[in-house]
């Protein structure tokens, strides 16, 4: 089992968005009182749908938690996605977003620690990295290469 402590947590996003602003890679830093998440929104050209994607911290688990939502031009949530639809009720959840309320979907987070646990074992530089790098192409977030080399 590995987790990550806030400190740890926080540290780790500030890199993170440090890369992400030399590449401009387009991460950013919201803050609703005491918390703190890294959002970034992608919009295919060919579809026009956006997605955006959080990453919270847990401090019930202990781990970063990634949230994402989709939406249509005009703002409409797509919730049918069938990207996803092998992905919700065994490892996606609707969930109000813990800072603003608004409708996401998340990653459950209860498996993270035991996942992060054998990729901690390699020793990896990052813990939150190393967590959106293997999370986050299941649910159509990757990471440049710019971020393993910096």
């Amino acid at each position: 089992m590995a987790t990550i402590s806030e400190e740890q947590f926080r540290n780790e996003l500030e890199d993170l968005l440090a890369i992400s602003n030399e590449i401009e890679d387009g991460w950013k830093k919201n803050t609703e009182g005491e918390q703190v998440c890294i959002s970034k929104r992608i919009r295919s050209p060919s579809s026009g749908i956006t997605s955006e994607f959080h990453v919270v911290y847990s401090p019930s688990y202990q781990v970063p938690i990634l949230y994402l939502r989709h939406y249509d031009p005009k703002g409409q949530l797509v919730l049918d996605s069938k990207e996803f639809e092998d992905l919700i009720g065994q490892y996606l959840s609707p969930v109000p977003h813990p800072l603003n309320g608004s409708p996401f979907l998340h990653i459950h987070p209860c498996k993270t620690s035991e996942l992060m646990g054998k990729l901690t074992e390699l020793r990896p530089k990052s813990y939150l990295l190393s967590f959106l790098s293997t999370m986050g192409p299941y649910v159509g977030l990757y990471l440049g290469l710019e971020y393993a080399q910096k």
